[in-house]
Parts: structure tokens; sequence; C-alpha cells
């Protein structure tokens, strides 16, 4: 029952406009794979949430696609950033989120390299509650 809860919840705020900064709102493709929240922030007396969300499209030649969006403490939408990870490169297996500060968020995405089966890389990303995202770690391509 939670899952079926949380899924309806998951297509409603997809479904929902979002921006990324204030201007430019996306629209996200494929079927929702993967949601998480977790981690808090806060800044100027308010604080809130992230949430992870995984859209994959395609059945051969499947492509991830990752938004990160930012809610208030009523998980209202702040703002929605769109990450380029991982693309074709693989699969997202997991997500995880590591708070650095009350304003620095550190989530961790798992990629399942596509091709080969359980070889997986991590990529980094350190995201504020305004929006400003870096990436500091990188998968690095493989040849075998």
């Amino acid at each position: 029952m939670k899952l079926l809860v949380a899924f309806i919840t998951s297509v409603l705020v997809l479904l929902s406009p979002a921006h990324a900064d204030g201007n430019k709102s996306f629209e996200v493709t494929g079927s929702v794979w993967l949601v998480k929240t977790s981690g808090t922030w806060e800044l100027n007396n308010e604080y809130g949430y992230y949430r992870v969300v995984v859209t994959r499209e395609g059945n051969e030649h499947a492509r991830d696609e990752v938004y990160i969006q930012i809610l208030n403490n009523s998980f209202e939408h702040k703002r929605t950033i769109k990450l380029e990870t991982p693309g074709y490169q693989g699969y997202i297996k997991n997500v995880s989120f590591n708070n650095i500060s009350d304003n620095k968020m550190a989530i961790s995405f798992e990629i399942e390299m596509k091709g080969m089966y359980e070889i997986t890389q991590k990529e980094v990303f350190i995201i504020t509650p305004k929006g400003k995202v870096e990436k500091v770690i990188a998968t690095k391509p493989l040849d075998l």
C-alpha cells in the first residue's frame, strides 16, 4: 500500500509544472523508475527536503534521466533541476544522500554500466537549496 501511495504521489508531482531557475520549465519523459526523498536544507528561516526522480525511457537502448527536486517543509516544489547523468552510459542502480551542511547536500548515484553487468561507477553532485549544482565525481568511460 505504501508503495502504491508513493507511486501515485510521484506521478502527480511529476505532472505538475516545475522550474529549474524560475523561468525554464521542463517536461519529464519516460517512466518513473526510482524516487527517493531524503536530506534536509535550511536557508533564510526556511527548510525542506531533496527528492531525486529517475525516469527511464525506451527498452533495448534505454536512457535514464535524473531530476533533483528541492521541496519546502510542506513538500511543495521550490525548484527542479535536470542533471546530465547517466544518459546512455548506464542505468541508475541506487541513490544516496549525505548532508554536508545546512545548505549543501551531496547526492551520489551508483550507475550500472551498460553491457557490463554488475560493473558500477559512482557520480557525486553537490547541490544547494538555491539550485546550484556542482559535479564533484564523474564516471569515466570504460573500454573493456
